[in-house]
């Protein structure tokens, strides 16, 4: 990978962007890596592998029995109504002994 200053770049611009195409430039100020110029191709292959990425842990939530937003409402319900704790009292935030309680936006459904 090709390493050049953040004034280089500015300078020499249209050589930096030619070299992007063939590999990455690196871009530092006071020694340190602030920028990295990469290819539109390049940018786009590690979009999908980012994409792939996500959907394989997706899927192996789902596999593992993760539940989605409406099941966990549901079973939230569920162990409120067992522990005496009224639903209202959790979308408010409210419990009865007085403490706060930290309320999502999906739990106001």
């Amino acid at each position: 990978m090709m390493r050049v200053t953040a004034t280089e770049l500015k300078n020499q611009l249209g050589q930096y962007l030619a070299q992007s195409l063939r590999e990455p430039v690196l871009v530092e100020d006071r020694r340190q890596t602030i920028a990295v110029v990469i290819s539109a191709e390049m940018y786009e292959r590690w979009q999908e592998m980012e994409d792939a990425f996500w959907l394989m842990k997706a899927q192996q939530a789902a596999d593992s029995g993760f539940v989605g937003t409406d099941q966990a409402l549901e079973l939230l319900k569920q162990v409120s109504q067992e522990k005496g704790i009224s639903w209202e009292e959790i979308q408010t935030g409210e419990l009865a002994d007085n403490e706060k309680a930290v309320v999502h936006p999906n739990l106001t459904t």
